[in-house]
């Protein structure tokens, strides 16, 4: 009954964390950008700390606050993406 009753339980957290993260589609946020791989996919966190994935990064985007437009795609991660306005220039967006 334990099992069980843990089973649902990560179920339930499965599926709220997907709700949350659906609701952010569409939504500009700043994301703390932790890694930036050779390729230029960084990985972050939201303020709300929902998880991010984005490409087209420059190495200099790692431990920097970049805004990002989100898109829910299959999974509590989001998609960032690059705003269109051309605010790509995170040297002043360092996080402390």
């Amino acid at each position: 009954a334990a099992n069980r009753r843990a089973m649902e339980i990560s179920a339930l957290a499965e599926k709220m964390s997907t709700a949350f993260a659906r609701r952010m589609d569409g939504k500009t946020r700043e994301v703390l950008i932790e890694t930036v791989g050779a390729d230029g996919t960084g990985e972050g966190y939201t303020p709300e700390y929902v998880h991010v994935s984005a490409r087209n990064l420059q190495p200099s985007a790692q431990g920097c606050i970049v805004p990002l437009r989100l898109t829910f795609v299959d999974s509590p991660t989001l998609e960032g993406h690059l705003l269109a306005d051309g605010r790509t220039d995170v040297s002043q967006n360092t996080a402390s």
